[in-house]
């Protein structure tokens, strides 16, 4: 009998160590579902905010950048769009998960332009994520 080890999809098969996440969303249950989700799979959580600006600041301070930014449209300081575009100029290749209940057709467009690699509707189900997830990565 042959067993099969299934690798966690998690793990960057390139180098064999976790994908590192940050989770920027205002809403702390909507943080701890996605944290759910993903440590599930063996990625990495490298950092966690809840708030546009602070999203830009950690993320410029982590000597680790994250492999995936996993964010919220709306913050009460500044929208995901901003937070976007700033850290965009210098990480153009990061890959982003907008994750949102706001669904407005400008929205959608502003976000194509920008580059985003998925857009999921909240409430967002384990399934959801793992298969965008499943796709971006390979």
């Amino acid at each position: 009998m042959i067993l099969e080890k299934t690798i966690p999809l998690g793990i960057n098969l390139k180098n064999s160590e976790p994908y590192r996440v940050m989770l920027a969303d205002n809403s702390r249950l909507e943080r701890l579902l996605l944290r759910k989700f993903l440590l599930h799979e063996k990625f990495k959580i490298v950092a966690e905010t809840e708030g546009g600006q602070e999203t830009v600041d950690v993320f410029q301070k982590l000597t680790m950048k994250p492999d995936i930014l996993c964010l919220d449209f709306e913050f009460p300081d500044k929208n995901g769009v901003k937070v976007i575009e700033e850290i965009r100029r210098t990480h153009p290749h990061l890959v982003i998960i907008m994750v949102t209940k706001n669904t407005h057709r400008v929205l959608i467009q502003k976000i194509s332009e920008l580059r985003i690699n998925a857009f999921l509707v909240k409430p967002v189900s384990r399934l959801q994520i793992l298969e965008k997830l499943s796709y971006i990565l390979g």
